[in-house]
C-alpha cells in the first residue's frame, strides 16, 4: 500500500508510517521521519544582532547567508534522509566556526563537496570595498576572532606584516623605520644581498620575507 505523507508529502509504503486505528487507513498521516522530527526539540530562533545584516554567500545560494557581524548560518532547506529514501526538512542554525589558535574556519558543503573557508575573508568579500583588488584581509585591532566587516580592511600581504609588527602580533629586530628602508631600498632596484648589507645583522632570506610580506607566521630575526 502506498500513502503520501502529509507533511514531507513524499509517496511511501505503509511501513514507512506508524499504525494508528483512529484513522481510516489505518495509519499515521505522518511517516515514522517527520514524526521523529516533530517530536524532537526545536532548534533556538537565529536572533539578529543590533544592526545585522545577512547576504547570500557566492556560490552557496539559498543554502547560506554571511552577516557583516561575522556570523554564519545555514539556510532552511529539504535534504535526503540518512537512508536515501526520502526528503526531510533540515533546519537553518547558527555555523559554529573552527581554528581558535589561529583565522577562525567555517566549513560549507554543496553537492555532497564539504569545502573550509576562512570567516574574516567570506565577511569581507560580502561587505568589504576592494576598488584595488587587493589580496589580503587585515584585522584593524590584531583580533582575529573580531571578524565583524567594520574591523576588516583589505590589504597586500607586505601591509599586513608592517601591521602585526606594529600591534606587537610579530617580533622582529628591525624597527619600522629599518623596514621601510629596506622596502624603499628594494623599490629602487638594490638587490637583497646589497640591502642585507647595508642593514647588517640580518640575512638576506630575512629581509626578503619581509620585503615581500610572504611568511605571515610569527618569526625571530
Amino acid at each position: 500500500m502506498i500513502k503520501i505523507c502529509c507533511r514531507c508529502k513524499n509517496e511511501l509504503d505503509s511501513s514507512c508510517f506508524d499504525k494508528d486505528c483512529h484513522n481510516k487507513d489505518g495509519y499515521q498521516g505522518q511517516c515514522k521521519s517527520c514524526r521523529r522530527i516533530s517530536r524532537s526539540k526545536p532548534k533556538a530562533q537565529i536572533v539578529d544582532v543590533d544592526g545585522e545584516i545577512w547576504k547570500d554567500i557566492i556560490g552557496y545560494e539559498g543554502l547560506y547567508q554571511v552577516s557583516n557581524k561575522g556570523r554564519v548560518k545555514s539556510l532552511d532547506r529539504m535534504v535526503l534522509s540518512r537512508f536515501g529514501d526520502r526528503r526531510i526538512l533540515r533546519r537553518g542554525n547558527i555555523i559554529v566556526p573552527t581554528g581558535k589558535k589561529r583565522y577562525l574556519l567555517v566549513k560549507l558543503c554543496r553537492d555532497g563537496e564539504l569545502v573550509t573557508r576562512s570567516l574574516h575573508k567570506i565577511v569581507a568579500i560580502h561587505f568589504v570595498d576592494n576598488p584595488f583588488n587587493l589580496p589580503d584581509v587585515n584585522h584593524k585591532d590584531g583580533v582575529k576572532s573580531h571578524n565583524w566587516s567594520d574591523n576588516l580592511e583589505w590589504s597586500t600581504e607586505s601591509d599586513n606584516q608592517l601591521h602585526a609588527i606594529r600591534m606587537g602580533l610579530q617580533k622582529t629586530k628591525l624597527s619600522l623605520d629599518d623596514i621601510h628602508r629596506c622596502q624603499k631600498m628594494r623599490k629602487d632596484g638594490m638587490k637583497i644581498i646589497d640591502i642585507s648589507k647595508i642593514i647588517g645583522g640580518v640575512s638576506a632570506a630575512h629581509i626578503g620575507r619581509i620585503i615581500s610580506g610572504k611568511h605571515m607566521k610569527r618569526f625571530n630575526i
